[in-house]
């Protein structure tokens, strides 16, 4: 899913995502062809343990 749709589902700001990922908390599964970032279940799981 897209980083929109992860922080609609989390109520985290896209810019908090940006963050996590920057400092090596999340990370995306992949990235589209257009260069955006592809979140997985796995990663919304995560997100809720930093988050908590």
């Amino acid at each position: 899913m897209p980083i929109g749709q992860i922080a609609e589902r989390s109520g985290v700001s896209a810019k908090a995502l940006r963050l996590y990922e920057q400092r090596g908390l999340l990370k995306p599964c992949t990235h589209s062809v257009a260069g955006y970032r592809l979140y997985g279940p796995e990663a919304l799981r995560r997100l809720m343990q930093i988050i908590l």
